[in-house]
């Protein structure tokens, strides 16, 4: 199966609006999302990434095109830095049997969508080491010496192709006069491997924001998540595990 679409928001009552703040620590008056009449569902906004400079501290591109550094840095200088809905998606089964064993697999994928890795907006800063856990990834940016500050340098293509599952079974020949009529034993793989270029979490589509979490991993708006927001990997997202369950299928 193959799908694609294009969403535009024609109508919206509040008007243009950026929406969806970083949260904290620091970071509750930084929103990543616009919302504006006539434009793509799912603009991720915030500053566009130049280097990390000399001194360590975060060096963006303004809205004139500068080299410049935080304190010069404002509102005016956000721009669209990613998307966060899919070019398209695919989707694959296939069914195999061979005389008394069965065999399907199922692939999917998203392509085209970025995300907002959250967990590296505050767990990939050295500005944090002595005072809290930071990711292994930390030590790629040793010289940074600044406080964390959301930007493109934290969005990434999440377009990702997954092995979702895979199912071997074996289907017995019982003779004419057994009680059971049908024995089938079986094996399960969940979540085989995923091929992606996405850091994070999980490259899964996010189609809605639950909202800034706080210290509890507990996110804002969980029961009322924003389908204007998608594209944000929020920290409340767990991580995805792999799962084997074998099983027996009885007939009688």
């Amino acid at each position: 199966t193959f799908s694609t679409n294009k969403s535009t928001l024609e109508s919206y009552a509040a008007g243009r609006q950026t929406i969806s703040n970083v949260g904290a620590p620091g970071l509750n008056d930084t929103p990543m999302i616009l919302v504006d009449e006539g434009r793509d569902i799912g603009d991720i906004w915030g500053w566009e990434f130049s280097r990390i400079g000399d001194d360590g501290q975060w060096l963006f591109i303004d809205a004139d095109g500068n080299e410049v550094g935080t304190s010069e840095m404002g509102a005016e200088d956000r721009k669209v830095i990613g998307n966060g809905l899919p070019d398209f998606e695919l989707s694959w089964t296939n069914n195999v049997r061979y005389r008394s064993f069965d065999f399907s697999m199922f692939w999917r994928g998203a392509f085209g969508h970025d995300l907002v890795n959250t967990y590296d907006i505050f767990h990939r800063n050295p500005f944090f080491i002595g005072s809290r856990n930071v990711m292994a990834s930390t030590t790629d940016i040793p010289e940074l010496t600044e406080a964390p500050q959301f930007s493109s340098f934290q969005v990434e293509d999440a377009s990702f192709f997954r092995l979702e599952n895979i199912t071997v079974g074996y289907n017995f020949s019982l003779p004419p006069e057994s009680m059971i009529s049908k024995l089938r034993l079986y094996g399960t793989i969940n979540n085989v491997w995923t091929i992606t270029d996405y850091s994070g979490i999980d490259p899964d589509v996010r189609f809605f924001d639950r909202g800034p979490t706080d210290n509890g991993n507990r996110a804002e708006n969980a029961d009322n998540p924003n389908p204007l927001a998608p594209g944000i990997d929020r920290r409340d997202q767990w991580f995805t595990q792999t799962s084997f369950v074998f099983g027996v299928n009885l007939g009688f």
